[in-house]
């Protein structure tokens, strides 16, 4: 007399995939039977959810979505100088299985634990490690993110080549930009720093370390973060491109002093890893801003004083409030295709932020649609138009 767990997903796994349990029981002729789920955090139920056994007799769950409602993206480490977890990007949570029924078709319900007891659910499978990426349905694979993705990768979609010193294929980057690359798979606590020059001889090796997770861990990657991280200035200088690598798995980045003439416009979005991610821009910037002027009509005669003398300094209409709402735009650089459908990211992406300095300004990407490719025949680069706003708009006055 107990629940048993057929199936159920490996982990970690992605909140924005399907997380399906299978379950039985052999009570379902009990009267007013259901079967019952508790998603659990620490001692807290966060969620119950109850199921009328379907025609097999079985009930199928789902808690992706109820755990992601309890993620939330880590957005305070883009300036680091040290590896770090996901933080509350990542959570873990324990799926509870258990049943209610009563004695009679009119009796009061009781839960049982699932082993026969009262009380709440205690049928449990294995802990739930998650945080809020995606999981393409049609990969013809299956639900499971080890069955897609496994494990000892970076977390981004950017075609960089990790094998060759192929330097075309490096992810450019600006000597004023900060920005982290996720990597998932390794319990290594360092993550190892190579700067090469123009001729391939190195400059400088050095490690990064901190804070590791088998579930995923950020590693600043940015020649902001390097200087901070304490690597000098001159070695930046000589730098022409660097790798960064973890367990033998390496990334590499170029460094780009040539697109200066316009001030940068550096992008750190979540992309479909559900992790921050980045992409620089040093072309014009266009900033349109749009106003909602209130105003009122005053009489000219002054009707509040001892007298009204001529006064041609009293206004008759007048604003009270100013409301403005202030727009950008940007182009991309020019594009192959594999990079403009990994650009498509930030134009779909939850959230993101632009580094303004030293501050990180929370944005809002405001295209509600785009061309994946506008040529299919001939064209051979793409380019996007970012639009996007402030999160938090100037007051009014």
């Amino acid at each position: 007399m107990a629940i048993t767990i057929l199936q159920q997903p490996t982990y970690p796994n992605a909140t924005y995939t399907s997380l399906v349990y299978a379950v039985e029981s052999d009570d379902i002729n009990k009267p007013q039977y259901q079967y019952v789920m508790d998603v659990v955090s620490g001692s807290n139920i966060l969620t119950r959810v109850k199921q009328y056994p379907n025609p097999a007799g079985n009930a199928i769950f789902d808690p992706a979505r109820i755990m992601n409602d309890y993620l939330e993206y880590t957005n305070d480490i883009f300036a680091s100088t040290t590896t770090t977890d996901f933080g509350t990007s990542i959570g873990t949570f324990a799926i509870k299985f258990g049943e209610s029924y009563g004695s009679s078709p009119s009796s009061s319900v009781v839960v049982y634990d699932g082993n026969g007891s009262v009380g709440n659910p205690a049928v449990t499978g294995t802990s739930s490690v998650v945080w809020p990426a995606t999981v393409n349905p049609n990969n013809g694979v299956g639900w499971n993110w080890d069955d897609v993705y496994g494990d000892n990768i970076y977390l981004t979609n950017y075609p960089n080549s990790t094998t060759t010193n192929t330097e075309n294929n490096y992810k450019k980057v600006a000597p004023s930009d900060y920005g982290l690359i996720a990597f998932k798979g390794s319990s290594a606590t360092t993550a190892g720093v190579v700067l090469y020059q123009a001729n391939n001889q190195i400059v400088i090796s050095t490690t990064i370390s901190g804070t590791t997770s088998v579930n995923g861990t950020y590693i600043p990657s940015h020649p902001k973060n390097l200087l901070d991280a304490g690597i000098s200035q001159n070695d930046l200088d000589l730098t022409a491109y660097y790798e960064i690598s973890v367990a033998g798995n390496s990334f590499y980045y170029t460094i780009d002093r040539e697109g200066c003439n316009y001030p940068r416009v550096n992008f750190l979005f979540i992309n479909s890893f559900g992790v921050w991610d980045s992409h620089g821009i040093s072309l014009p910037k266009a900033h349109n801003t749009s106003l909602d002027k209130k105003q009122i009509t005053k009489p000219m005669i002054d009707y509040s004083s001892a007298t009204a003398p001529y006064n041609g300094l009293r206004r008759g209409h007048e604003y009270y409030n100013i409301q403005t709402d202030d727009r950008y735009s940007v182009s991309t650089e020019l594009l192959t295709q594999e990079q403009a459908e990994w650009m498509s990211e930030l134009l779909e992406s939850p959230s993101a932020y632009i580094q303004e300095g030293n501050l990180f300004i929370p944005i809002l990407i405001t295209n509600s649609a785009y061309t994946h490719n506008t040529n299919k025949k001939a064209q051979k680069v793409f380019q996007y138009r970012i639009e996007y706003t402030l999160s938090n708009q100037r007051l009014g006055r």
